[in-house]
């Protein structure tokens, strides 16, 4: 790492847990995000394309905490129930 006194510093990647996007930038994400994916794998590298300089425009919080409430949010987590293919299930919980 490259020690840069008037930048915050840098790493080359930060495991996403919790993001938070402003409104222009959550334009940008949504379509990088693929509603039938089980897993989010490899956006963390992306998203820094939304908000380029990205060295200006996103931060880690890494003072605060998360408490998981165990709700999967994919529901059925990618496989088939009732005959329904996984992308119907993700595509009813967002009406």
């Amino acid at each position: 790492m490259v020690f840069r006194p008037h930048l915050p510093h840098c790493a080359a990647f930060v495991e996403i847990m919790a993001p938070v996007f402003s409104r222009e930038a959550w334009r940008c994400v949504w379509h990088m995000i693929q509603n039938d994916l089980v897993h989010g794998w490899g956006l963390d590298f992306a998203v820094r394309r939304c908000v380029e300089p990205a060295h200006e425009k996103i931060g880690v919080v890494d003072a605060q905490w998360i408490v998981h409430q165990g709700v999967p949010t994919l529901g059925n987590q990618g496989k088939t129930e009732t005959g329904k293919a996984p992308w119907q299930g993700v595509r009813e919980r967002c009406r």
